[in-house]
């Protein structure tokens, strides 16, 4: 018996012509690093077979090692030029390999085929790898998406199942030309039955749409078909379906799938996982846990920090708001100050400045709040000033899409007027306190 590395044979099983193997040696460099004398000898092999043979599998089994050496190398050059001669020449695989890096330095420059006119090539050669990512990098350079959809098109009438799932995506958005003759569901049903989990999920929703306990069984068998094959978002749709059940039992089927969402930096998967850890709900309750579950679920999604806006109310009038988050695990704190000046010429002026306080109970600062600021309102007249200080407490909610925010506040706030305050005191003169804000959040 001869025993042969599997770097070995896949070196032999390149030069035949096998594109896999080619691509699997590549992975062996990654391991071993670039100067191992095991890879140096096989760049050497394989250029040799490339040239003297003319063995274009030779050539993209060498460019898919040379790829992996310094940008500033003359060998990184050297492998766009092997996978473009090898695509010239009617090599599947160099098409792909050169259409599937992104070039720098040097091979940026190199004079030849773009990304897009390789993947080009390896579509018109029937290629359905070639014609999937001719669409993607259609939509990555934004070059058009009637060219994705054509080459996606082309791609799932191949067999491609990615092409096919991005041909029911644009149906579904109704962003493919011919939405209102092809059904959604059967790019995605092709999809599915050539083994692309997301194909499954994305047919699974539009069975039922909407819905966290489907209507149609057929939709449940396809999240767990997608979830078992890899497809993480599937796994988060069960555990809320399980959830949805509201039994115990459930509730522990849940907390499996929503773990495995969860891993995979899903924030509705670690959100409610937490929520079922506070609670106790089919897991053991731990506040350690749902802590820390929080604390990840906060970093997934980017959390703003800074607020900027315009504010319109009472006590503040019209004037600005700015609020800087003050990082925390589990609620929402946070620092901020408005101010108005409205002049008035020679007649007068009104001026509001109030910094608060602000606490939320979501730790990206949305939802429900509670206001404790201090403020002062000041109003002057005929070259005679009036100053009013007083403390408020206020309630409102602020939601947040994107950079953009919209708050509304409604509170109480203390006023210095002596008249009434030595009337009633020593209770304090409160006045209604309202306001709409809105603006941006760069950070």
């Amino acid at each position: 018996n001869i025993e042969m590395h599997p770097f070995d044979a896949f070196q032999v099983a390149c030069i035949e012509g096998n594109e896999e193997a080619c691509i699997r040696m590549g992975y062996y460099v990654d391991r071993w690093g670039q100067g191992d004398e095991r890879v140096v000898r096989a760049t050497t092999d394989l250029l040799a077979a490339c040239h003297s043979d003319g063995k274009e599998p030779a050539c993209v089994g060498a460019a898919h090692l040379m790829v992996r050496l310094p940008t500033r190398s003359e060998q990184y050059v050297q492998a766009r030029e092997l996978f473009t001669d090898a695509c010239e020449a009617g090599e599947v695989s160099g098409c792909i390999g050169g259409a599937s890096h992104v070039w720098v330095k040097k091979a940026k420059k190199f004079d030849g085929p773009t990304n897009i006119e390789l993947a080009e090539s390896a579509c018109d050669l029937d290629s359905p790898e070639g014609c999937n990512l001719l669409g993607k990098l259609h939509i990555e350079k934004r070059s058009g998406l009637a060219s994705a959809i054509e080459a996606w098109d082309k791609g799932c009438s191949l067999g491609s199942q990615n092409a096919c799932t991005q041909v029911g995506i644009l149906l579904v958005d109704r962003r493919h030309p011919l939405h209102k003759e092809l059904d959604a569901a059967d790019s995605f049903r092709s999809a599915c039955d050539n083994g692309d989990p997301e194909g499954c999920y994305r047919l699974g929703v539009v069975l039922s749409p909407g819905l966290q306990i489907p209507s149609d069984a057929e939709a449940f068998d396809l999240f767990v078909k997608s979830c078992d094959a890899g497809h993480v978002e599937a796994c988060e749709r069960l555990g809320e379906i399980h959830l949805a059940r509201k039994t115990f039992y459930e509730a522990e089927i849940a907390a499996d799938y929503l773990t495995t969402a969860c891993d995979e930096r899903l924030l509705e998967g670690c959100e409610l996982l937490s929520k079922m850890y506070r609670t106790g709900n089919g897991v053991a309750k731990d506040r350690g846990e749902a802590r820390s579950l929080a604390l990840q679920a906060g970093t997934i999604e980017a959390r703003k920090i800074l607020r900027l806006g315009g504010k319109i109310g009472f006590l503040n009038l019209l004037g600005v708001e700015a609020e800087v988050m003050i990082p925390t695990p589990i609620f929402g704190l946070s620092l901020g100050t408005d101010f108005s000046f409205l002049p008035g010429g020679s007649i007068g002026s009104i001026m509001y400045l109030g910094p608060t306080v602000r606490m939320y109970p979501s730790a990206k600062g949305r939802g429900v709040f509670m206001t404790i600021g201090y403020h002062r309102f000041t109003v002057s007249a005929l070259d005679t000033a009036v100053t009013n200080d007083g403390f408020n407490v206020k309630f409102g909610v602020r939601s947040q899409q994107g950079k953009g925010w919209v708050s509304s506040e409604f509170g109480l706030g203390s006023m210095n007027v002596p008249v009434i305050s030595e009337i009633i005191a020593p209770i304090p003169v409160l006045v209604p306190m309202f306001a709409m804000s809105g603006g941006w959040a760069p950070l």
